[in-house]
């Protein structure tokens, strides 16, 4: 007969998983001390991130080969491929801007990985299911790691084979045994053989710096909590299930009419139709429509811009809650479709002046890395607005939250595939080349990354000595500050692609005089040999003349 007493039979998994998410965080984070304490971040970051993410699938096979494990919910493929490619994003471009981006994408990633949800994969989260499961997570956090160490049943830790003794204390033990027999004969050995006694002191004569000792502790016990935090939310947390429909209704008294979502979006097509008849002669009637105005190019460029990319952005909000305020209602939801759709294609209008007034001021004055990537945004935007309309009428896979979700990585990964730096350089130098403007060279060199160090050699190697005299001084001055201030790479980790580029470009630049056949390089080796100054390798530093160094 079964004892009613008995406590319930722990699983495996509960009674090993807390520990094995300890030992894995602990190894997770002396790794991570190890790969980031460097000046500037490059190929460590696909390191780690590859680690985690093996890490993360042997742990879910593990869970899934134990009893009663095979339908937990386990990690989304589709966050954790994610979590691969832009870790390899961040080693390709050497730009600071789109580095912060592959690192906001994985972020979000390892945020989605903790929501746990059992009755839904990624590609069927709702905004609701976002938000909420996302502040849970957060919310939780912090704690995770104090969760572990109480959800640890250290008494039912055991060696395989073995009823007594905790995993944990034989190891000490062995350690505690150990230390001192191997302390006495290696000082033994020592004084039996100077050679040998050398080794060992050598290998054991550590000058231990207390205080950098202290920062690694520090930061290995903090990068664990981290890793601890987020094993523990995606493999421990409870699993919780998605609202349902009832549930993630507005209440009664929010929930719109057809009235309702007719003044309100009605209202704002009547605006916008009237916006863009007033736009339609600067839309389409060129630059002498503009210079009618009392507006510059500038001027015209830039009023309204920043606008209009508000407009877009906040109408994306507001079609979000009408739809959710009226999805319960059939005959709100049919209208909303109606105007919802009116107004979507209005507000491509919209983009396109936006866009129209961006190019102007782009043609007049040039490409900066605030005006590329503000075109972008109006791009992405467009692509959500396609995708918004498309749910309106297609109820399947992706749901609208995971598909926003989905369109910003390829956004991102388009900006990386693309080369933002490269494609600000080759615009600005073939305007200055073309319509003989003046190039701003203490752009190219100090406001761009070494991303665009490719392009400005390429188009020095090609330009003719014919052309604009001044901008050909100008994109030397680029070059030369580039050979002056070059990429450096002090370790593996620090290893990017972009900066690799550059300097191996760098080695072989034209030179300044366009009459010669040598290198950048050699020219000014030539011009140092005169005794202006110091000449390193190129891989190292470069030190120009001083009366060819920019200002």
């Amino acid at each position: 007969m079964t004892n009613p007493q008995t406590s319930p039979t722990l699983t495996t998994t509960q009674k090993i998983l807390p520990f094995i998410l300890m030992l894995t965080s602990l190894g997770l984070g002396i790794l991570a001390n190890y790969l980031l304490r460097v000046s500037s971040w490059g190929l460590n970051i696909p390191v780690l991130m590859a680690v985690f993410v093996i890490s993360m699938i042997g742990i879910t096979s593990w869970k899934r080969r134990q009893a009663n494990e095979a339908q937990t919910s386990s990690p989304s493929v589709i966050l954790l491929l994610s979590i691969l490619i832009f870790a390899l994003c961040f080693v390709v471009r050497a730009s600071a801007f789109m580095q912060a981006l592959n690192i906001f994408v994985i972020f979000v990633c390892l945020l989605l990985l903790s929501l746990r949800m059992s009755d839904k994969d990624f590609l069927n989260f709702s905004f609701e299911d976002i938000f909420l499961g996302s502040g849970r997570s957060l919310f939780l956090l912090p704690f995770a790691p104090l969760f572990l160490l109480i959800e640890t049943k250290w008494s039912q830790l055991k060696f395989r084979g073995k009823d007594r003794a905790s995993a944990l204390f034989p190891l000490l033990r062995g350690l505690i045994i150990a230390i001192p027999i191997f302390i006495v004969f290696a000082m033994l050995f020592a004084s039996s053989d100077a050679i040998f006694g050398q080794f060992f002191e050598t290998l054991f004569s550590w000058n231990i710096d207390i205080d950098h000792l202290i920062s690694h502790l520090i930061s290995i016990a903090f990068l664990s909590y981290c890793f601890a935090a987020l094993l523990r939310n995606t493999f421990l947390a409870p699993d919780w299930h998605s609202l349902n429909e009832e549930q993630a209704t507005a209440a009664n008294f929010l929930q719109l009419g057809v009235l309702e979502l007719y003044i309100i979006l009605g209202s704002l097509i009547v605006l916008f139709t009237s916006f863009l008849i007033v736009q339609f002669k600067y839309l389409f009637g060129g630059a002498e429509r503009v210079l009618d105005t009392t507006l510059s190019y500038a001027e015209y460029g830039r009023s309204g811009f920043f606008e209009l990319v508000t407009v877009a952005f906040f109408l994306n909000i507001l079609l979000l809650i009408l739809l959710w305020l009226s999805k319960n209602n059939n005959a709100a939801k049919n209208t909303f479709k109606l105007l919802a759709s009116t107004i979507i294609i209005l507000l491509f209008g919209v983009i396109l002046s936006a866009y129209k007034r961006l190019s102007l001021y782009i043609d007049a004055y040039g490409l900066t890395e605030d005006r590329f990537y503000s075109m972008a945004f109006i791009f992405f935007l467009g692509m959500l607005m396609v995708f918004f309309l498309f749910k309106l009428f297609i109820k399947k896979s992706p749901s609208l939250a995971s598909g926003y979700i989905i369109f910003g990585m390829l956004a991102v990964l388009n900006l990386v595939i693309i080369n933002p730096d490269k494609q600000i350089a080759t615009v600005n130098i073939e305007k200055s080349l073309n319509d003989m403007s003046s190039l701003d060279s203490n752009y190219l060199s100090y406001n761009l990354s070494n991303d665009a160090i490719p392009t400005v050699v390429n188009f020095h190697k090609n330009s003719s000595v014919t052309q604009a005299t001044q901008n050909m001084d100008n994109l030397n001055t680029v070059l030369l500050n580039s050979i002056a201030n070059p990429p450096e790479i002090k370790s593996w980790r620090s290893w990017n692609y972009g900066n690799w580029k550059a300097i191996q470009v760098l080695k072989d630049a034209p030179a300044r005089d366009y009459g010669r056949s040598e290198t950048a390089v050699d020219a000014i080796e030539k011009e140092a040999e005169e005794g202006v100054e110091e000449v390193r390798d190129i891989g190292e530093s470069w030190v120009i003349p001083t009366d060819t160094r920019s200002e």
